[in-house]
């Protein structure tokens, strides 16, 4: 058991418990330890064996060699895909300072033309004359004011509609 282990525990700190699960049956979990913060989670999923004391004395070796094969698999996957990851993210950067690079040399002669072209925008200009006025500048025509009787100081549109209210009947002034 312990050798099949041993190229797991080369790589990691491993935790082995054993817990009673009833007379005849035992619980046996091997949990691999994250190493660090930024380590994928999967290189940390327990196995789990359940099983009576012979069950386990003749299989358990077995399943612990799949498992610590499965996980050596799946680090070096994580691994060649991390270095295939920076390798990209390398070569992405040398190509973004490649463009910098030529275009800090190209734009260089463009400023000299930009320095003379504000030497020549330093001139004042003549006075453009006013834009035509649309129909949105119109001045607002002032609204008619509503009628109202001396005694109500309300509009008498209100008022109707205040009475049609009331009385329906009344509505007809």
């Amino acid at each position: 058991m312990f050798k099949e282990l041993m190229p797991l525990v080369r790589q990691r700190l491993v935790l082995i418990t054993v817990s009673p699960i009833d007379d005849n049956q035992l619980r046996v979990n091997i949990m691999p330890k994250q190493i660090g913060e930024g380590e994928n989670k999967a290189l940390t999923t327990p196995l789990s064996v359940t099983g009576s004391a012979e069950d386990l004395d003749k299989d358990l070796p077995a399943a612990i060699a799949e498992f610590v094969a499965s996980h050596l698999t799946l680090k070096q996957s994580l691994d060649s895909v991390k270095a295939e990851m920076d390798a990209a993210a390398q070569a992405a950067r040398d190509e973004a300072a490649k463009k910098k690079s030529k275009t800090a040399t190209t734009t260089t002669p463009a400023k000299k033309h930009e320095s003379a072209t504000s030497i020549e925008a330093a001139k004042p200009e003549p006075p453009k004359p006013p834009a035509p006025p649309s129909l949105f500048d119109a001045p607002p025509t002032p609204e008619p004011a509503a009628a109202t009787s001396p005694a109500d100081p309300t509009p008498a549109i209100a008022t109707r509609v205040a009475s049609t209210d009331a009385a329906p009947a009344a509505a007809s002034v």
